[in-house]
């Protein structure tokens, strides 16, 4: 068996104590962890140091950007049916979409400002990304964000959506789960509430209220760039709102429970 953690710092208490407990029981062990010096790597067998550099932010941005590359490298590494050579269009398209900016960003922003909470839903590879937006939206910007598999919205909790608790929707520009999350838009502005698409190309554009582009990247590694227009959106909807978005209240670094 194959025990496996993710940190950024490498810090957090509970992380290294379950991967100690692991290793004790004879799980072979991996850390990703953006710590090289840290207790989590110096637990676990063997670490994939994700090299991202200081994080000068509280919620932490580039590391998770990198430990999904690393989660990718290790599928790969494990035998999964994958062209590894398509992760190295991964830090272009990357590029590409920092340069450009985001086309109805402002706009999104401008609506967001108004509203107290917020849907983040998507399904398959692109659920890691919708899960991290809601989490970043809560950290920086102090909404109610929601983050729900679209399967599981469906069953109940989209009865939060309204005209104001708007959804944002994830997809990669291709894949089995396009065709639903297309369809959760429409139903969703049929309904009166604005739905707000990162991704699927032009076929979720079009049946959103407004959208944002996506990566052209294939649908296994589109979550490393369906986040970054969701980071771009975090910031600049904090900064809109008059808040530090390097700093919410509250935060710190290395989190530890009791």
């Amino acid at each position: 068996m194959l025990a496996v953690a993710l940190s950024q710092s490498g810090q957090t208490g509970e992380i290294v104590e379950t991967m100690a407990w692991a290793r004790a029981c004879g799980a072979r062990t991996l850390a990703i962890t953006n710590g090289a010096a840290s207790p989590l790597a110096d637990t676990a067998e063997v670490t994939f140091l994700t090299q991202a550099g200081t994080e000068r932010a509280v919620p932490a941005t580039k590391t998770f950007t990198t430990q999904l590359a690393a989660v990718a490298v290790l599928a790969v590494g494990l035998g999964a049916d994958l062209d590894a050579g398509e992760l190295r269009h991964v830090p272009d398209e990357i590029e590409a979409m920092l340069a450009a900016g985001p086309a109805d960003l402002d706009l999104l922003v401008n609506e967001l400002a108004e509203v107290r909470g917020v849907v983040v839903s998507a399904r398959g590879m692109a659920y890691a990304a919708a899960l991290e937006l809601a989490l970043k939206l809560k950290e920086a910007c102090y909404l109610h964000a929601m983050g729900l598999s679209y399967a599981d919205l469906l069953h109940g909790p989209i009865a939060v959506v309204d005209a104001q608790t708007p959804a944002i929707l994830l997809a990669a520009d291709s894949g089995p789960t396009l065709d639903g999350t297309v369809d959760l838009a429409r139903r969703v502005v049929g309904a009166g509430a604005r739905a707000y698409g990162i991704g699927g190309g032009d076929r979720l554009a079009a049946a959103c209220t407004r959208a944002l582009p996506g990566p052209r990247l294939p649908e296994w590694l589109a979550p490393m760039g369906l986040i970054v227009p969701g980071q771009l959106l975090t910031e600049a909807l904090a900064r809109r709102l008059g808040l530090d978005p390097d700093r919410p209240r509250g935060l710190n670094k290395v989190t530890q429970t009791a």
